[in-house]
């Protein structure tokens, strides 16, 4: 009897193993439901800032980046993933700031080409003036928007009336350190896209943009790019004017005369007044004393 084992011993032990196997597949089958619930909750993944993001700014790589994002908080503008990829939205231009975290939709990022993205890049009291511009004149499709320039103009000098001769020319500086927001339909760009350019917007002042406007109709505009180390600060050497004949010394010999300086008037001085006195009644003149 002493080595048996009582059977209510082994009643109460089978009923607490099934106890536990209970409990253990119970609790495996809601972490499994918990875990199948979570995933279908964050099954989707929508387009987010990876960093803050200013108005004006361009999109470039890494800006952006695909987060999970619960089904209870989707919003029907956010960019789901499988829509769209990852660098079609570089180049897209900031119409208004983005936190990091913070979900992307369309209206926010338009593209470059859109209509009032140039506008966005502009700062506030400036504005957007194209200028025409050739191969020659673009600095050979070089010039990428962010650059800055200065504005050549080469124009024909006026004539006398009674002038003869061949026509003079000229090349004046006449705004320096524009910023280039785009070239031709383009706000942002990389070296690996230069190419022939055919107009490129500058940023201006008002007085500036008249300034251009008129520049235009009296002669051919060219672009300087400066250095980005030079960008915003003062050039002594800028704003200068080259005549023709300065160019070479074939030009000089064909220069015009000085004009010859205009004689100066010799003073003639005047005769004297005469003078007459006046003595009681009678009177004469200052040769004649009484």
């Amino acid at each position: 009897m002493s080595g048996r084992v009582p059977i209510r011993t082994l009643i109460f032990g089978g009923l607490a193993l099934t106890m536990a196997g209970a409990t253990l597949f119970v609790g495996q089958g809601l972490l499994q439901s918990d875990r199948t619930a979570a995933a279908d909750v964050t099954s989707r993944h929508v387009l987010v800032a990876v960093r803050p993001l200013p108005v004006g700014s361009a999109i470039v790589a890494g800006d952006l980046a695909w987060r999970a994002w619960p089904d209870a908080g989707l919003d029907p503008a956010y960019i789901i993933s499988g829509t769209a990829t990852l660098g079609s939205f570089t180049g897209h231009i900031v119409r208004s700031a983005m936190h990091a975290g913070e979900p992307v939709t369309l209206d926010r990022v338009p593209a470059a080409g859109a209509r009032g993205a140039l506008a966005l890049v502009t700062r506030p009291g400036m504005r957007a003036v194209s200028v025409a511009l050739t191969p020659t004149t673009g600095v050979s499709g070089l010039i990428m928007p962010g650059d800055h320039v200065d504005i050549v103009l080469t124009y024909v000098l006026p004539r006398a009336a009674d002038a003869s001769g061949a026509d003079r020319r000229a090349a004046t500086t006449i705004l320096t350190d524009l910023r280039v927001l785009a070239i031709d339909q383009r706000l942002t760009a990389t070296p690996d896209d230069a190419k022939e350019i055919h107009n490129a917007s500058l940023e201006v002042s008002p007085k500036q943009s008249e300034t251009l406007a008129l520049a235009a109709d009296l002669g051919k505009l060219s672009l300087s790019l400066r250095s980005l180390q030079s960008a915003g600060t003062a050039d002594p050497a800028s704003g200068g004017s080259t005549l023709d004949y300065q160019v070479g010394p074939l030009l000089q010999r064909a220069a015009p005369p000085a004009a010859p300086r205009p004689a100066r008037a010799v003073r003639t001085p005047r005769a004297a007044t005469p003078i007459t006195e006046f003595r009681g009644g009678t009177s004469a003149g200052s040769g004649n004393s009484q």
